[in-house]
C-alpha cells in the first residue's frame, strides 16, 4: 500500500544521548520537528529555532494533543521508560479516531543490539526483555490499528559515543586499551550522526520501510584496527591489556544477576570475543540491511577518530 509523504515528526527523549543527532538529521532533511520533554523550563534554542518544544508528563491526556497533526513519532526514551513509550504508542494509534490524518509511522526506542532472535544468547535476551516485550506489544497494536505502521532501527554499538566513554575498550585520556581475546574479531557499529541520517531516510521511504526492522552501520572494523588508528593519530604507543572474552562475559552476567551494572562488560565481550571461542556469529537477524535500502555508506575510520580529538 502506497503511503502518504511524511512531513511532521514528533521526537520523544530529545535530550538523551541519541536524540539530538536524530533531531539534527530531521531538521537538516527539512522535516517539521517537535520535541517532547518532561522539563518544565527548557529553551527552544537547545534544538534550534525551528523546533517546537512540547512539555508532557507522558500521560495519555497530555500526549493526545502532542501527537495531533503529526505524521510520525520517534521514541528515543531509555530503558526503564517502557510505560511512557507505551502511552506514546497508544496515543499515536488513537490519533486516527479523532483525526482523519493521524500518526502513520512509529519508530520505537531500539537503536542498539539486533534482538529479533536471541535464542542463542539467553543472557542478552534477559537484559533486553523490556525491548522485546514492547516490540510484541507494538506489533499487536499496529495489527489492530493498520493505519499506524512501525519501523525499528538497530545500530548495534554507537561507535563514536562508545569510544568517548570507553565502552569499546579504549581510554583516550590515559592512552590505554583493553583488547578482548585476539582483538581481530570483526564487528559493526554506527555513529550517532549516521543513526540520525537513517531515521530521516526511513521516513522518506514510508512504503518500503513499513512494519520492518532495519539495521544500519557506519563502521565494520576490529579492536586492533581501532588501536592502530589511535596510535597513528596520537603518535605514541598505547598501554594494552588483554582479557578473555569468555571470562568477561561470565563475570558480566554474574554482576547483572547480583543487581550490579555488568552491561558495559557484557557488551564488550559480546561484540569483541573471538567467534571460535564462544559466540554465535552476529547478523541482522531478519532485519533489513539499512545501508543498502537507504543508500547510506560507511564512514572512514580515520575521519571518525580525527573528529573525536577536535
Amino acid at each position: 500500500m502506497e503511503m502518504r509523504p511524511i512531513h511532521n515528526v514528533l521526537v520523544a527523549g530529545g535530550t538523551g544521548n541519541i536524540g539530538p543527532s536524530i533531531i539534527q538529521a530531521l531538521v537538516a532533511a527539512n522535516y517539521t520537528v517537535s520535541v517532547l520533554t518532561r522539563r518544565v523550563f527548557i529553551s527552544e534554542s537547545l534544538f534550534g529555532r525551528t523546533v517546537r518544544v512540547i512539555q508532557t508528563d507522558y500521560s495519555l491526556e497530555s500526549l493526545a494533543p502532542a501527537v495531533s497533526g503529526q505524521d510520525a513519532v520517534v521514541s528515543t526514551l531509555g530503558l526503564g521508560a517502557e510505560k511512557s513509550q507505551t502511552n506514546l504508542l497508544i496515543a499515536a494509534a488513537k490519533s486516527w479516531s479523532s483525526n482523519t490524518r493521524g500518526v502513520q509511522r512509529f519508530i520505537p526506542s531500539e537503536f542498539g543490539i539486533p534482538n529479533l532472535d536471541l535464542r542463542e544468547n539467553p543472557e542478552l535476551a534477559r537484559v533486553l526483555q523490556p525491548r522485546i516485550q514492547f516490540r510484541h506489544k507494538m506489533k499487536d497494536i499496529v495489527t489492530k490499528n493498520p493505519q499506524l505502521t512501525y519501523s525499528g532501527v538497530f545500530t548495534r554499538l554507537w561507535f563514536d559515543w562508545c569510544i568517548k566513554v570507553g565502552l569499546l575498550g579504549f581510554h583516550l585520556d590515559t592512552k590505554s586499551a583493553t583488547i578482548i581475546d585476539s582483538g581481530n574479531e570483526t564487528f559493526k557499529a554506527c555513529d550517532l550522526a549516521t543513526a540520525g541520517e537513517a531515521v530521516a531516510a526511513i521516513l522518506r521511504k514510508p512504503t518500503e520501510t513499513a512494519n520492518q526492522y532495519i539495521t544500519i552501520s557506519s563502521h565494520e572494523t576490529t579492536q586492533n584496527k581501532i588501536l592502530e588508528e589511535l596510535e597513528r593519530y596520537t603518535g605514541s604507543d598505547w598501554t594494552v591489556m588483554h582479557r578473555s572474552g569468555r571470562e568477561l562475559y561470565a563475570q558480566a552476567w554474574e554482576s547483572i544477576q547480583s543487581g550490579h551494572n555488568g552491561w558495559p562488560a557484557m557488551l564488550q565481550a559480546y561484540f569483541f570475543m573471538d567467534r571460535d571461542v564462544e559466540k554465535v556469529p552476529m547478523d541482522n537477524q531478519g532485519s533489513l540491511d539499512g545501508n543498502k535500502l537507504l543508500g547510506i555508506g560507511f564512514c572512514d575510520l580515520h575521519t571518525t577518530i580525527t573528529k573525536l580529538y577536535t
